[in-house]
């Protein structure tokens, strides 16, 4: 059955069937926007893209602003895991894991960045303290980890010995009985001791929280709290379950979606949250760097200790363009972050680089929502900015995800 609407655009999907490329268009009706795609099969598929048309069309741009920039190189370093989560994004285990020689292999190949050691959960390697000083010698390491072993504040500092600074750690509420629900056991104490020695052992931090629908909705502002509190931890990130890996069924988000459950139970008025998107978006657009810009798939914003993002005192979006138009937007920067964090910011974004620096000011909030085989727009993906490296084989980030049995 076809879609009757309007027509936004044409572009490419992903067949359910075989896995591969589809053709497929873009409507809109009723409101929301629809994927339809024809399938090798002959058959139509439909599936609802996103569910507020007004918000699909300001932020789900398929043109690229600048080069195409791969900010986060993602390497699955392992399948193991201590746990067994419902909601794990990394579906497969027993994939054989790539031995340190290879890996140093692939990183000599690799200058200036910044590379992310995830798996199922990279502290189950033995070598790990290696693998962190093989990846130092000519990039950045941040450690993506669910924290059981940090909390271990010998084996913590064994890691911080070997070069490390950043980790991302999964903390998906401040109650055990989320975690019996997302992680299928307690473990508040182990987290809070695992950030704790981070702390400590001054390692900037990254709170990262799976948002599952019906779950831990209400735990947005007690982690964000816990964060403003925290001097190490220099952003937090909200992530909605997707139906990649393992899930929990009916807990797909979309970005219009999980950005005002956020801001609902974060305490963050949406329209200045909104605002920012915006002034990020001809920021992005005037310095030429498309990461920052925001898109369907990720988000972000810096707010102050009352919860007020960095948003313009005007809409950005009907600024008119001349050439006051970057002098304008770098002042915006200037007046509200200063000169010297301003000057940091635009260099590492126009350069390509990434650093976690907190402000003295402001914590940044970033909102992620991956889609899934049925929601992949393969046209949309290739804004992406993260590469995933697994089994030999590179892609960008969610398509990898897309092309895995769970």
């Amino acid at each position: 059955m076809t879609t009757t609407g309007s027509l936004i655009r044409e572009t490419t999907a992903l067949d359910p069937e075989t896995r591969r490329p589809c053709p497929a268009r873009l409507i809109e009706k009723d409101g929301a926007v629809f994927l339809e795609k024809t399938l090798a099969s002959g058959r139509t598929q439909r599936v609802l893209a996103e569910p507020d048309a007004g918000f699909y069309r300001r932020y789900a741009d398929p043109v690229m602003t600048g080069g195409h920039i791969i900010m986060n190189h993602f390497y699955y370093v392992t399948s193991k895991c201590n746990l067994r989560c419902p909601v794990c994004y990394e579906g497969e285990r027993g994939i054989e894991e790539p031995s340190l020689d290879v890996l140093k292999k692939e990183l000599a190949a690799m200058r200036r960045t910044r590379i992310l050691l995830c798996g199922a959960e990279p502290t189950c390697r033995d070598d790990l303290p290696e693998l962190i000083k093989a990846v130092n010698e000519s990039n950045t390491t941040v450690l993506m980890t669910n924290g059981i072993r940090l909390a271990d504040p010998g084996y913590t500092q064994r890691l911080r010995d070997a070069g490390l600074k950043y980790v991302t750690l999964a903390v998906n509420g401040l109650n055990d009985e989320v975690y019996r629900r997302t992680n299928g056991r307690a473990l508040l104490d182990i987290k809070l001791k695992a950030l704790e020695n981070l702390t400590k052992m001054d390692v900037t931090t990254y709170l990262s929280m799976t948002i599952i629908r019906g779950v831990n909705e209400n735990q947005v502002r007690p982690l964000i709290d816990l964060a403003k509190r925290t001097k190490n931890v220099v952003q937090v990130r909200f992530r909605g379950m997707a139906e990649v890996g393992s899930y929990i069924k009916g807990g797909q988000f979309f970005m219009s979606e999980l950005t005002k459950i956020v801001c609902r139970n974060g305490g963050i008025d949406y329209g200045l949250w909104l605002k920012q998107q915006d002034f990020l978006d001809r920021l992005g657009r005037a310095i030429r760097n498309d990461h920052i810009r925001p898109r369907l798939c990720a988000m972000r914003a810096e707010v102050d200790k009352d919860m007020i993002p960095l948003a313009s005192d005007r809409n950005w979006r009907e600024l008119e363009r001349s050439a006051m138009e970057r002098p304008r937007l770098v002042a915006k920067l200037i007046r509200v972050w200063g000169i010297g964090y301003t000057l940091r910011f635009l260099a590492d974004s126009i350069r390509g680089g990434y650093r976690y620096t907190r402000h003295a000011n402001f914590l940044r909030i970033s909102i992620r929502v991956w889609p899934n085989l049925d929601t992949m727009d393969l046209v949309l993906n290739r804004r992406c900015t993260s590469l995933y490296l697994k089994s030999g084989e590179r892609l960008p980030f969610c398509l990898s995800h897309c092309r895995t049995d769970p």
